[in-house]
């Protein structure tokens, strides 16, 4: 039993580091996942600090009970968002309103936490300003935006009832020990309106700077998934694009084609003309390719001369048309590179699954086949298979 617990624990924990080694790149399932285990942890350490500590002489005895059914209130509420995100599946509506029950239910109960130990401390400031910045790098600003609200809420709510002398400030400690009675309603007001001076200047350059700084990963996350010489996606994009369907199609059955293409006789252009030729007949080819197939199709490079197309919801009569379109177009194409004529044709090979059954290396071997037997058959043909 002992064996079998230690197993299971580090299984979780190599998932853990494999899943969530870089925040950035999880979906926001995951990433809410992550604040309510951090919220768990903060509402523990503070319940059982204050637990541990309920004589000392500076709290209040009167409010320690409900201050503390308060925090178990909280991490009761922070344990039931962190199973729940187990049950989710990520689905678009799922991933934009759960981040923003889990980043809301975070900056309130925080900011609450800010409020029974005293506005005015450090600890307040911190939690406020640390947990927006850090937010607007994890989720889009529109989530943010939303999860935003029960925090500025609790923040004046709070601070404006406590001016009235509705609520006691810092409920946690005596009444008066951490601020002067005479001055609290002055200084309550100043820090109102300088923090929201602050967090408006402090949150406004922060997310330039960082929409920069994301307008620049877009671009760099779009060239890696680019091939220099013919600018349609590589193996990488390719990839991509196979693990997008899978996540995207798990629970339909559509019909899905896959073709590979080969340039028929690539070495003797490469022999006869030269390299230089030969790139500029792969890029003539990805023009060509390119214009005769649809706007939904995916086309890349997969290789020395070698090309892919997928073909989403399409089945194979309907794909093995477009094709013959561009074995055509291909095959009547005059490449003229220095003042020579060079002419050329394609071999492809097409399949089709259904996209509950996606699975990239397979699909792709299968193709693969068919391209073998078009080259077989005397290329410059379609061979089609149906897995």
């Amino acid at each position: 039993m002992l064996q079998i617990t230690r197993t299971f624990f580090k299984q979780q924990r190599q998932a853990f580091k494999h899943s969530y080694v870089n925040l950035l790149e999880v979906n926001n399932i995951q990433k809410s996942r992550v604040v309510s285990c951090v919220l768990i942890f903060f509402h523990a350490c503070f319940y059982f600090s204050i637990f541990a500590h309920h004589d000392f002489v500076l709290f209040n005895p009167e409010h320690i009970p409900q201050i503390l059914s308060c925090f178990q209130l909280f991490i009761l509420i922070s344990v039931l968002l962190f199973v729940s995100s187990y049950w989710l599946q990520p689905t678009r509506r799922s991933e934009f309103i759960f981040p923003i029950l889990c980043v809301g239910f975070y900056s309130g109960s925080l900011m609450m936490v800010g409020y029974i130990a005293g506005m005015m401390t450090i600890l307040t400031g911190v939690f406020t300003m640390g947990s927006i910045l850090a937010g607007l790098l994890l989720f889009e600003r529109k989530i943010m935006f939303y999860a935003s609200l029960p925090c500025i809420a609790v923040f004046y709510v709070t601070t404006l009832l406590t001016v009235v002398n509705t609520l006691p400030y810092a409920p946690l400690y005596q009444a008066h020990s951490m601020m002067v009675a005479e001055t609290q309603t002055y200084t309550l007001l100043v820090n109102l309106f300088a923090t929201t001076f602050i967090a408006i200047v402090l949150v406004t350059l922060f997310n330039s700077f960082l929409e920069r700084w994301r307008d620049r990963e877009r671009k760099q996350q779009h060239l890696m998934t680019l091939d220099p010489l013919t600018q349609i996606l590589n193996r990488r994009g390719i990839s991509e694009q196979f693990q997008r369907m899978q996540q995207r199609d798990t629970a339909q059955c559509n019909p899905l084609c896959v073709a590979m293409i080969d340039i028929d006789f690539f070495k003797k252009i490469n022999d006869q003309y030269g390299h230089d030729a030969g790139d500029h007949v792969l890029i003539r080819v990805a023009q060509i390719l390119g214009s005769n197939l649809r706007e939904q199709d995916h086309l890349g490079r997969f290789g020395g001369e070698e090309f892919i197309v997928i073909f989403e919801q399409t089945d194979i009569k309907h794909a093995q048309q477009i094709l013959e379109r561009c074995r055509k177009a291909i095959e009547e194409h005059e490449c003229i590179y220095q003042k020579h004529i060079i002419r050329f044709t394609a071999s492809f090979g097409l399949v089709q699954i259904s996209s509950q059954d996606l699975d990239e290396q397979r699909v792709i071997f299968s193709a693969d086949q068919q391209l073998y037997r078009a080259k077989h058959s005397g290329r410059n043909r379609i061979c089609v298979d149906q897995v």
